[in-house]
C-alpha cells in the first residue's frame, strides 16, 4: 500500500510535464508558480520514506521542471550533510537544470565544490589518498574488509562530485569565483569526475591547468596504457618521501590501469585550450616551453 501511494504520487507529478525525460535532459516545463506549488507539495510527501531509492526518484521527477521555488528547496535539501551520496548525487543532477535561478544555484555548488576541492588538497597532504594503506608493507590494502570500504567510499564521492562539476559546467558560462582550485579533482580516481572536470577547464578555458594537463597525459599516453616510469625512477632516487608520494598519486587501483574516458576528455581539453592536436607527452610538452602555455594568436 506504501508503495502504491508513492508510485501515486510520483505519476501525479509527472504528470505535470511535457513527456518522458531521460537522465540528464534540460528540465520539460516551466511551471507557473502555482504549479509549482502543487510540485512542492506532492513532492514533499514523495520524500517523505526514509528508503534511498524513493528519495532519489522523487528528487529526478522534481528536478525535470525549472522554477525557483523548486530550485530553493533542492539547494535546501543539498546542504544537508546526513545525505546518502546517491541522494546528494541526484540533487545536484536536478539543480543542473534550474536555469531560472541560474546565479543561485552556481554560488551555491561553487562553494561547496571549493570545500570539497581544499578537503581533497589536505587529504593529499596528509598522505590520505582515498585508499587504505596497509600499515605493514606500506601498499595500498585493496583486500581487507576496511580496505575495501574505503574503496567504495571514494568511489561514491566521486560520483557526487561529478554531477556537482556537472551542474556547475552546465549553468556557468564563465569560470566561477577560485575555479583554479577545482584542478585537484584531477588526481581523483573516479573517471566519469577527472572527464567532467577536463571539460570544466576546457570551457573555462583555464590554461594555468598545462602542467597537471602535461602530467596526466604522461602517465595515459594512449587509450589503452597507462605509464609510471617517471614517478617510479623519482622514488628509487628518494625512498622513503617518493614512494609515498607515489603510493599517494598513483597507489589507487582505478588509477592503475588504462582510462578511455580521461584520455578522450584530456585530448578534447587540450584541442580546446590550444587548438592543436598532440601525437605525445613530449609533443605537448614541447608546444608548452616554446608557446609559454597560451594560445597561438
Amino acid at each position: 500500500m506504501h508503495v502504491r501511494v508513492i508510485g501515486t504520487i510520483l505519476i501525479l507529478v509527472s504528470g505535470l510535464l511535457a513527456g518522458p525525460v531521460q537522465a540528464g535532459d534540460e528540465a520539460r516545463s516551466t511551471p507557473t508558480s502555482g504549479e509549482a506549488r502543487q510540485l512542492l507539495r506532492s513532492f514533499s510527501q514523495a520524500y517523505r520514506p526514509r528508503d534511498v531509492e524513493t528519495r532519489v526518484e522523487a528528487i529526478r521527477v522534481l528536478g525535470r521542471s525549472d522554477h525557483p521555488r523548486i530550485a530553493a528547496q533542492l539547494m535546501k535539501l543539498q546542504k544537508s550533510k546526513r545525505n546518502a551520496p546517491e541522494i546528494q548525487a541526484a540533487l545536484f543532477e536536478a539543480l543542473a537544470v534550474q536555469r531560472q535561478a541560474r546565479r543561485k544555484v552556481v554560488k551555491q555548488v561553487a562553494a561547496w565544490l571549493r570545500t570539497e576541492a581544499k578537503a581533497m588538497r589536505k587529504r593529499f597532504c596528509g598522505s590520505t589518498p582515498g585508499f587504505r594503506v596497509d600499515p605493514r608493507t606500506g601498499d595500498p590494502d585493496l583486500t581487507s574488509e576496511e580496505g575495501l570500504l574505503v574503496l567504495e567510499e571514494t568511489k561514491a564521492r566521486g560520483a557526487v562530485l561529478r554531477e556537482a562539476v556537472l551542474c556547475l559546467r552546465k549553468l556557468s558560462t564563465e569560470p566561477p569565483k577560485d575555479a583554479e582550485k577545482l584542478k585537484v579533482f584531477l588526481h581523483h580516481p573516479h573517471d566519469g569526475l577527472v572527464a567532467e572536470t577536463l571539460a570544466a577547464i576546457g570551457k573555462w578555458e583555464l590554461r594555468d591547468a598545462m602542467p597537471e594537463l602535461l602530467e596526466l597525459y604522461r602517465m595515459y599516453p594512449t587509450r589503452c596504457t597507462y605509464d609510471t616510469s617517471i614517478w617510479q625512477a623519482a622514488a628509487r632516487l628518494n625512498e622513503q618521501h617518493a614512494r609515498a608520494t607515489y603510493t599517494m598519486r598513483f597507489g589507487h587501483p582505478d588509477k592503475r590501469r588504462s582510462r578511455p574516458e580521461v584520455y578522450r576528455a584530456l585530448h578534447a581539453c587540450l584541442e580546446s585550450l590550444t587548438d592543436r592536436r598532440f601525437k605525445n607527452p613530449d609533443d605537448l610538452a614541447r608546444w608548452m616551453q616554446s608557446s609559454g602555455g597560451e594560445r597561438p594568436d
